[in-house]
């Protein structure tokens, strides 16, 4: 096997979060239509903003700080 261990086990634990998440995204949404959108939009809103923090925050020359 070319891949380690540690990898296929950190990849499966993302994979049966996202599943999980999913089913809880559906529940609610069962329960109160609109709110998978709204969550989901809410997470684009967040995602986006560590995005543009760590851009910010890391040079752009290649490393290199004046």
């Amino acid at each position: 096997m070319s891949e380690l261990p540690g990898k296929i086990r950190v990849q499966d634990a993302v994979l049966a979060n996202m599943v999980s998440i999913a089913a809880v995204l559906e529940y609610l949404d069962s329960r109160e239509p609109g709110a998978k959108a709204a969550i989901e939009h809410r997470a684009r809103e967040i995602a986006h903003t560590i995005k543009s923090s760590l851009d910010h925050d890391s040079p752009k020359d290649g490393g290199q700080e004046a």
